[in-house]
């Protein structure tokens, strides 16, 4: 008598799935800006597990690109760049996030995901400027003595520059940027000038 026999052959499929921990969030301030103020950009991100790594890139937009350490461990990370802009123009400022994941048994690919927010750069406004309160004529210097007189802007700028653009400057006395026009006069005279500011970048 010939028996048959059967052989039951199972097959164990060990399935993955990937879980994404969501975007990462970009803000910028300010989203409007003049030539020589500094926008800062923050990028933050999430790490779920104690041996995730997590790293962060912000591109400017016109060619400068800063990168984030790596931060490891579980929890809630952020990375601020700032940049000044030496040109005039509409930028795409992008946060790359790169999460790394390493659980014990598996290897997972890094995920990557990437955020993208938009600035205005415009031109410093040039302005014409006279000390506060005086029209034409600062107060009269002594040769020998200290001069001290403040020039102001309305509205003030937070990167104001002065030059002097007709003219010149009693002997002795020089302008800062923030419109200090001081020093020991040397010569005596009249001395007529024009003085500019640029960069006017708000109150």
């Amino acid at each position: 008598m010939k028996i048959l026999q059967t052989l039951a052959l199972s097959t164990v499929l060990h399935m993955l799935i990937f879980v994404s921990y969501g975007y990462s969030a970009l803000q910028i301030t300010p989203s409007t800006a003049f030539i020589g103020d500094s926008v800062e950009a923050t990028v933050s991100g999430v790490a779920n597990s104690s041996v995730d790594t997590i790293r962060f890139q912000i591109n400017f937009g016109d060619g400068t690109v800063v990168k984030s350490p790596v931060f490891n461990g579980a929890g809630n990370f952020s990375f601020t760049a700032t940049h000044t802009y030496s040109q005039a123009g509409n930028y795409t400022i992008s946060a790359l996030t790169t999460r790394t994941f390493a659980p014990a048994a598996v290897v997972i690919p890094p995920s990557t995901d990437t955020e993208t927010r938009s600035v205005t750069i415009q031109d410093s406004p040039v302005v014409d400027v006279l000390p506060r309160g005086i029209v034409g004529e600062l107060p009269r210097g002594i040769v020998g003595e200290e001069y001290e007189q403040t020039l102001y802007t309305t509205p003030a700028g937070r990167s104001n520059r002065y030059r002097i653009t007709r003219g010149k400057l009693p002997p002795g006395l020089e302008i800062d940027r923030n419109g200090n026009l001081t020093g020991v006069p040397t010569k005596k005279g009249a001395f007529t000038f024009s003085i500019q500011v640029t960069g006017l970048g708000g109150a």
